[in-house]
């Protein structure tokens, strides 16, 4: 019994011993495979292609790698005779590896060295992380709810057709890309689809094939759109509501004065956030700048009806006459002016219409409620004013529907 342990000791040195030997032979045999491999290799001659084919590189995008496979018979070997090794790792800088390249890439950026895995078929596999800079058609029409369309077109440098063709790892002219390992930041990607295309330039005959990567990516910026979008509802709804204040007291003119610096600043904090090229004006810049305008005549038409109210003239028939029937009617003018008695704080009234307007000095004071005129012109300025709400309110509700609308869909 006591030697049972020095009989198992025994038995685990030996295979030990045995795993050595075999990881061993492995080694070997992979150095073997490697160097009768590179003997006479010349990694500036592309794989040898029966019949004068074309080789054929296959292209598999994923998000941060290109996966590229193609078939070297100078890579193949038995693996029943090299200890059923059935693939080895070759230094990129030391085999052929097709010039694939973004053929509409801003920065030329080489590959990541990663390692070329070749198989006893002789098939190899390059598998190199990448990071491709390229142009994008922009629109910003819906921003912060816009969409991209971005292209990535990949194909051989300096080889056409007749020598490097490219095809997608599935064997179809399209597919879609795997986004199973994607990330989304601030943009998420709606669609992602691969299709060969072939391309002729100038007077060259050679086909030139290439694998178009299609991406449609949406935005996803939360922040912007509530630092965007409510400021300007906002202003939008105290921009009707000063309508609802008397054209000639300074209420309006104060309000007015905040919306059109509210407006300023919006533009401002947009300017910051989207970028001088490229893409259509948005939506939501061409409103604020409307907006802008709109305050602006707002503020000119009140101070217009200090002036208009207190002439000494009549206004002609053709303006009133027409208020007097059922245009009176759906605008609900009244013989109430716009400038009345207006209730004060602490429950004190001000009859507006008894101010006197003029030079004191002079003795040229003019009494609005002695002034026999003064009903013509309050008409026609409560007329303006609310056309203009109308025509405002018009304006909003359009662009509103137009913007969230487009951008929903």
């Amino acid at each position: 019994m006591a030697r049972l342990p020095a009989t198992i000791l025994a038995l685990i040195c030996v295979q030990s011993w045995l795993i050595a030997v075999s990881e061993s032979s492995r080694a070997d045999q992979t150095d073997q495979i490697i160097s009768r491999a590179l003997e006479n290799y010349k990694k500036d001659v592309h794989p040898r292609v029966e019949d004068g084919n074309s080789i054929k590189i296959q292209i598999s995008i994923i998000p941060i790698t290109v996966n590229l496979s193609w078939k070297d018979d100078r890579f193949s070997w038995s693996p029943t005779q090299h200890e059923n090794i059935s693939s080895v790792h070759f230094a990129p800088t030391k085999v052929w590896k097709p010039d694939i390249r973004s053929y509409n890439s801003i920065l030329h950026e080489d590959y990541e060295d990663t390692d070329v895995v070749a198989y006893a078929s002789g098939v190899c596999y390059w598998i190199p992380p990448v990071n491709f800079h390229t142009t994008c058609e922009l629109d910003y029409t819906y921003w912060p709810w816009d969409e991209q369309n971005c292209n990535i077109i990949l194909g051989s440098w300096t080889k056409s057709g007749t020598e490097l063709d490219v095809i997608l790892g599935n064997q179809l002219n399209s597919s879609k890309i795997d986004l199973e390992n994607f990330a989304p930041g601030i943009w998420s990607v709606s669609s992602a689809v691969a299709k060969k295309t072939v391309q002729y330039y100038g007077d060259l005959s050679e086909p030139w094939p290439d694998v178009t990567a299609k991406f449609t990516l949406r935005r996803i910026s939360f922040v912007d759109q509530k630092l965007a979008v409510l400021p300007i509802v906002v202003v939008a709804a105290l921009t009707l509501a000063l309508f609802w204040t008397f054209p000639m007291t300074r209420s309006r003119i104060l309000l007015g004065g905040i919306n059109l610096l509210i407006l300023i600043l919006i533009l401002i904090y947009l300017r910051s956030r989207l970028p001088s090229a490229g893409g259509q004006l948005p939506l939501v810049v061409a409103f604020t700048g409307s907006l802008v305008v709109m305050v602006t005549v707002q503020l000119m038409l009140s101070l217009a009806y200090a002036n208009v109210l207190v002439r000494s003239d009549s206004p002609p028939d053709v303006l009133l006459t027409p208020l007097e029937g059922i245009c009176g009617k759906i605008l609900c003018l009244s013989d109430i002016p716009l400038v009345g008695k207006i209730p004060a704080s602490g429950g004190i009234t001000i009859d507006m219409a008894a101010l006197t307007i003029g030079n004191t000095e002079s003795g040229t004071n003019t009494s609005l409620a002695n002034n026999p005129n003064h009903s013509g012109w309050n008409t026609l300025a409560q007329a303006l004013d609310r056309v203009l709400f109308i025509l405002y309110l018009a304006i909003i509700l359009i662009f509103m529907s137009a913007y969230f609308g487009g951008a929903s869909s």
